[in-house]
């Protein structure tokens, strides 16, 4: 079920979407309601997804890259995050809560900011 979701939000509008297509184009409003529907799958696709884009961006940085699974932020913390964005945030897009996480993570690990707002679909 949540893959026929995702197939349709994949899908959806992508002449209109030239700078970034799939997942993390899905709203928040979307991610939740596919999380209300089945949170196990939807936490797998959606946080594979997180975590690929959070390595993608490691790897440009060089220097100074994130611990992404630190101890005391782990996986299960790092998803409730995402889910908190997204509730807080239903107009949002699913990658800007990775963004933001991200950006947590680095806070946490006293990295030096990053330019977020260059990433942000606003």
């Amino acid at each position: 079920m949540v893959a026929a979701g995702l197939l349709m939000l994949l899908t959806h509008d992508v002449a209109a979407q030239t700078k970034r297509i799939g997942i993390g184009n899905t709203s928040c409003a979307q991610f939740a309601d596919l999380y209300r529907d089945n949170p196990g799958e939807t936490d797998s696709v959606f946080y594979s997804w997180a975590m690929g884009v959070m390595s993608g961006l490691n790897v440009s940085l060089r220097e100074e890259r994130a611990n992404l699974m630190p101890h005391n932020f782990g996986a299960d913390a790092q998803k409730g995050y995402i889910r908190r964005f997204c509730d807080e945030r239903p107009s949002d897009l699913y990658v800007d809560a990775v963004l933001e996480l991200y950006a947590t993570l680095r806070r946490k690990q006293s990295l030096p900011p990053w330019p977020l707002s260059r990433y942000r679909n606003r």
